[in-house]
């Protein structure tokens, strides 16, 4: 099996992880109190990364700013995430919506970046939106 591959199972499962841990926080938690949790575990990855695999980091002035915004999207669509459960969103129905995020990846980067997307990568969008829609049912 390829590696990029084993790679996204263990991305796919701990992004899994974190929609019920976060569904599970935001049930016992206030939702200010859940986000902060949720950047404090964030953090302590980052210092993992730092102390213990010797991560050099290299700085480009676009790469980094680009990379921090990144950082700054996550943790504000962490807070997001965690209001909308704190009020009433069900975890069944949060997640999946949430998940749609790369219909906006892809929307941004044909109108930004002018990328080509397939035809199949066009009916995906599509349903992907009806998913969103029937999901909100």
């Amino acid at each position: 099996m390829a590696g990029w591959f084993v790679l996204t199972l263990g991305a796919l499962s701990l992004w899994g992880l974190w929609g019920f841990f976060a569904k599970l926080g935001s049930d016992n938690l206030t939702p200010k109190s859940a986000a902060v949790m949720q950047g404090m575990g964030a953090a302590a990855v980052a210092f993992i990364v730092l102390a213990f695999m010797r991560f050099k980091p290299d700085w480009d002035a676009g790469g980094s700013t680009a990379a921090f915004f990144a950082g700054v999207s996550l943790m504000a669509g962490i807070i997001a995430f965690v209001f909308a459960l704190s009020h009433g969103g069900k975890a069944s129905i949060v997640v999946p919506m949430t998940a749609m995020y790369p219909v906006v990846t892809i929307a941004l980067s044909v109108g930004i970046l002018k990328e080509q997307i397939t035809p199949t990568t066009g009916v995906g969008v599509v349903f992907a939106m009806i998913a969103v829609f029937l999901l909100s049912k």
